[in-house]
């Protein structure tokens, strides 16, 4: 008997009993129609009736732009180019250019969070990079909150080159509660903690061990004054150094490294190296990370948008060379070189080959 096809969809409908489900055999085409980037198809859910179109929970649902002018847009944004640089190129508004920034980055979002979790990770680095929203400093308090120097702070596991979360907003302890937050809900600790390493920045010393402490209670002993204070102490298998660089002017005099929680800690293994080379990456590829630059964030969700959407370029779609394979082939005799590209879902064990970018924006995810 031919097994039911599922064409790799499921159905939207929430009341319906196969709703997110794939492979249920309840998917059935039943009809096409033509649109500016080809034949779309109609499906049917056998067992609520819903119809819906193939875009139904892609970027691409209720466009009327060609799809492939909409990647292009998105290839752009992620090549250092400013919204008004390519509206003009291709003849687009920018407010257009905007939606569609705001639809990939809450899809790719979507994607990160289905597909990215429970990651066991030996080492996770963190780090922020200084940036700014509007301008460069506020004048006055009562802008403080909404322009002036934003922050986008990042954690990054070491062995798949993987970044595991991306925050913006202004340098405070907050902000780091929130980074911390966001990585460990992605991560595992059946096989232990991970090693988490960042700059001298005092904020996560004080957030991670928040996440990771035990609670010394101590039973009142009837006598007078005050009971004694719950003691807080770190959590047994909890590790955790920073990365001080001293400067003198401009330039870095010295690095101290400096181990703040746990003993089992080798100091060859205290290092950003690699979110400080991938911090690169996200000024080079990015306008609005410039320092110095005219295509600077309006607001902070374009900033929040922009970030998030190369943080899953990065992750499924951009193959990093530290990762790429060794796949040698014999030709006639002779051994050819060969390598086979790897992104850090790959690596990762997430997704077993390279995606798209087309891939990324047309994965289905089921609404929460």
């Amino acid at each position: 008997m031919r097994p039911p096809k599922d064409y790799g969809m499921f159905c939207p409908q929430k009341a319906c009993e196969a709703y997110g489900l794939l492979g249920q055999g309840n998917i059935v085409v039943i009809s096409t129609y033509m649109t500016q980037s080809g034949r779309r198809r109609i499906f049917r859910c056998k067992l609520c009736g819903e119809t819906f179109s193939e875009t139904r929970g892609t970027i691409f649902y209720d466009l009327r732009t060609e799809e492939e002018k909409v990647l292009l847009t998105l290839k752009l944004l992620l090549k250092r180019m400013s919204i008004t640089d390519i509206a003009e190129v291709l003849e687009t508004n920018e407010d257009t250019i905007r939606k569609w920034l705001a639809k990939a980055a809450e899809h790719s979002e979507l994607v990160s969070q289905k597909l990215i979790n429970s990651l066991t990770v030996t080492q996770v680095e963190l780090d922020e990079l200084w940036s700014f929203v509007k301008k460069k400093s506020a004048q006055d308090k009562t802008e403080a909150q909404t322009v002036g120097e934003r922050w986008v702070w990042v954690s990054f596991a070491r062995e798949f080159r993987l970044i595991l979360a991306c925050v913006v907003g202004p340098h405070s302890e907050a902000m780091a509660r929130t980074l911390i937050a966001q990585t460990v809900a992605v991560l595992t600790f059946i096989a232990g903690l991970p090693l988490f390493i960042s700059d001298g920045l005092a904020h996560y010393a004080t957030v991670i061990l928040e996440q990771f402490h035990t609670v010394i209670s101590f039973p009142r002993t009837g006598k007078r004054g005050r009971p004694k204070k719950d003691m807080i102490l770190p959590d047994e298998r909890l590790k955790y150094a920073q990365v001080v660089k001293q400067r003198k002017g401009l330039r870095v005099v010295a690095v101290i490294k400096r181990i703040v929680y746990g003993t089992a800690i080798k100091l060859n293994e205290i290092s950003t190296s690699l979110l400080e080379r991938q911090n690169l990456n996200f000024r080079q590829d990015n306008a609005v990370l410039g320092r110095k630059t005219l295509a600077f964030a309006k607001t902070e969700a374009a900033l929040q948008q922009r970030v998030a959407l190369y943080k899953n370029y990065h992750n499924f779609v951009r193959p990093h060379q530290a990762l790429r394979q060794r796949v040698d082939e014999v030709v006639r005799g002779r051994v050819k070189r060969k390598w086979k590209p790897k992104t850090p879902c790959m690596a990762a064990g997430i997704t077993d080959h390279v995606w798209s970018l087309r891939e990324l924006m047309t994965y289905c995810v089921a609404a929460a």
